[in-house]
C-alpha cells in the first residue's frame, strides 16, 4: 500500500471487491444448485422491476426512498447514500436504492435485453412482462435524466427486436422507438432535458479532470497510486471505471481488470451457441445487459458501485451457467502457450519501439478586459472569451494535440495544454494562437503565464506495452484446459 493512501479508504475498496467475487460465487452456486436459469433470470429481472416501481414512487414524493430508511439512523443522515435527491433544469433525478441517478439508470438499463428475453421465453406471462415490466424498467431509466445511457439502450432494445424474431419482442421494439424518435423530433419532455446544454457543469468537470488525473498517475504507470491513492490527492471521483483503475492499479491492474470483464462477456457469447434455447437466448440477454455496463464504466465509476457492480456479476453468474452443457473447448499444450505468451511478450516490445516521442507545455491565460461587460457578468463574459481563445487555439494548432479548459472556478481564466513531436512546433503553435488572439477586439491583452517546463515522454500505452499486453494474453491463456494426463 502506498504511503499517499488512507488505510481505512483502500479497506473499503478491498471490501467492495470481495464482496463482488463472493457475488459471483454465491450466485453461480445457487444456481446451479437449483437448476433452474430461466427462474433465476426472473427473480433477477423482477428485483429490477421492483427497484424500477420504488423510483416511481421518488417521482411521485419528491423524496428518497434510501433517505427514507436512514431516517431510522439519524446519524447517518449525512452520508452520501442518504442524501436528498438531486434535480436537473427543476425535474427530480430518481435512484430508488442505488448511490446516484447515472449509476440506477445503466444498472437498470442492463436488466431490460433479459427482460425482452423472458418475454420471449415465458408465453404465458408475455403481456405481463412487456406491458408492465418494460414500461417500468424504460421510464425508470428515463427518470433519472441521464443523457448517456438512452441510446445504447434504444440500440439494444431494436437489436433484440431483430434478433428474437417475436412478435411481442418486436412491438415492443418499435413503441419504444418510437417514442424515443417522437422526443428527439419534438424536443419536448426528457428529450430537452437529454441534452448536454441541460447540465454543461458535469461535462465541464469530466474535460478538466483528465489532464489532472494523467499528470498525477504517469510517474507510476506500471503501479499506479494505490487503492485510494487518487482521492489522497484530492480527487474523489473520475466518473471512469478504468481511469479510476489505471490510477490506483496501473496499468498492469488494469490490463488484469479487463481481461476478466472481456471473459465474462466471452462467456455469454460461447453460450449464445447453446443448443438449448432457453440457455440461448438467456446468455444473449445477459451478453447485451454486461455490454451496456461496460459502456456505462466510460461515464461513472460502475466497479466502485455496489449495486452496478453486482448486477454485472449476477449477469456473468448466469452466463457462465448456460456454458455448463457446452463441450469442453480445444486444449492448450504447454509449449502452445509459452509461444502464444512470447508473440504478446515481441508484440509488446515492438509497440514499446515504436512508440513516437511527444513534448507538452502548458500555460495559464487570462480572458477577461477591464470593460463595464466584464464587472457587469465576469462570469458569462469570461466564459465566452475563453471558449473564443480555446476556438483560434484549435485552429492555430491544427495538427497538434490541443487541451484547452477552464482553471478552476475563475472568471476568464484557462489553461492552455499543447502536444507536439518537437518543442519548436509546440512554441510555434502557441505564439500564432496568441497572434491570432491579439488580433481579435476583445482579446487584444490577452497574455500567457507558463505552467512549469515541458515535459517529453511517449503515450503511456504503448510504453508499458511489455508488461500489459503478456498479462492480457495469460489470464485469457489461464482457463484455456490443457491436455490430461495419461493414468499410469
Amino acid at each position: 500500500m502506498s504511503g499517499q493512501t488512507d488505510a481505512g479508504a483502500a479497506t473499503r475498496v478491498w471490501e467492495t471487491l470481495v464482496f463482488q467475487l463472493v457475488t459471483l460465487v454465491v450466485v453461480l452456486w445457487l444456481v446451479r444448485a437449483t437448476d433452474d436459469l430461466v427462474f433465476a433470470a426472473t427473480l433477477v429481472v423482477a428485483a429490477g422491476v421492483a427497484t424500477g416501481l420504488i423510483a416511481w414512487g421518488e417521482v411521485a414524493t419528491g423524496s428518497s426512498y434510501a433517505r427514507w430508511w436512514f431516517h431510522l439512523r439519524p446519524s447517518l443522515l449525512g452520508s452520501d447514500q442518504a442524501q436528498v435527491l438531486a434535480t436537473r433544469s427543476g425535474h427530480v433525478r430518481v435512484r430508488a436504492a442505488s448511490d446516484f441517478a447515472l449509476a440506477f439508470a445503466w444498472t437498470t438499463a442492463a436488466l431490460v435485453p433479459l427482460l425482452l428475453v423472458l418475454a420471449s421465453l415465458r408465453r404465458r406471462g408475455r403481456a405481463l412482462v412487456i406491458g408492465v415490466g418494460l414500461p417500468v424498467l424504460v421510464a425508470a431509466v428515463l427518470l433519472t435524466y441521464s443523457r448517456t445511457v438512452v441510446v445504447p439502450l434504444v440500440l439494444v432494445v431494436v437489436l433484440l427486436a431483430v434478433l428474437l424474431r417475436d412478435r411481442g419482442v418486436r412491438a415492443a421494439g418499435v413503441v419504444v422507438l418510437a417514442v424515443c424518435a417522437f422526443e428527439l423530433a419534438t424536443g419536448s419532455g426528457f428529450a430537452s432535458e437529454l441534452t448536454t446544454a441541460a447540465d454543461t457543469g458535469s461535462i465541464a468537470v469530466r474535460v478538466v479532470r483528465l489532464p489532472l488525473v494523467g499528470s498525477l498517475v504517469a510517474p507510476h504507470a506500471w503501479t499506479g497510486l494505490g487503492l485510494s491513492g487518487l482521492a489522497s490527492r484530492g480527487v474523489r471521483v473520475t466518473d471512469s471505471s478504468y481511469l479510476l483503475s489505471y490510477a490506483e492499479v496501473g496499468v498492469l491492474g488494469l490490463a488484469a481488470l479487463l481481461a476478466v470483464q472481456l471473459g465474462a462477456v466471452g462467456s455469454a457469447v460461447r453460450a449464445v451457441r447453446s443448443p438449448v434455447r432457453e440457455e440461448r437466448l438467456l446468455s444473449l440477454g445477459c451478453g447485451l445487459g454486461m455490454l451496456l455496463l461496460l459502456g456505462g464504466t466510460f461515464t461513472f465509476d460502475t466497479f466502485s458501485v455496489p449495486a452496478a457492480a453486482e448486477t454485472f456479476w449476477i449477469l456473468a453468474a448466469l452466463a457462465l451457467c448456460a456454458l455448463d452443457g457446452q463441450p469442453t473447448p480445444k486444449v492448450l499444450t504447454t509449449r502452445a502457450r509459452g509461444a502464444l505468451l512470447l508473440v504478446a511478450v515481441v508484440i509488446g516490445l515492438g509497440l514499446h519501439a515504436a512508440a513516437p516521442r511527444h513534448v507538452a507545455k502548458t500555460w495559464q491565460f487570462e480572458g477577461l478586459l477591464p470593460y463595464d461587460a466584464t464587472v457587469q457578468a465576469a462570469t458569462f463574459t469570461g466564459t465566452q472569451l475563453r471558449g473564443t481563445f480555446c476556438s483560434l487555439a484549435q485552429i492555430e494548432a491544427a495538427g497538434l494535440r490541443v487541451t484547452c479548459q477552464q482553471n478552476g472556478d475563475a472568471p476568464g481564466q484557462g489553461l492552455l495544454r499543447i502536444e507536439g513531436r518537437t518543442l519548436a512546433d509546440v512554441m510555434a503553435a502557441r505564439d500564432r494562437a496568441l497572434e491570432a488572439a491579439r488580433r481579435t477586439r476583445q482579446l487584444s491583452l490577452m497574455t500567457l503565464y507558463e505552467r512549469g517546463p515541458a515535459q517529453s515522454g511517449t503515450p503511456t500505452g504503448l510504453r508499458t506495452a511489455p508488461g500489459w499486453l503478456p498479462l492480457l494474453a495469460g489470464i485469457w491463456l489461464l482457463p484455456v484446459p490443457g491436455p490430461r494426463r495419461r493414468a499410469a
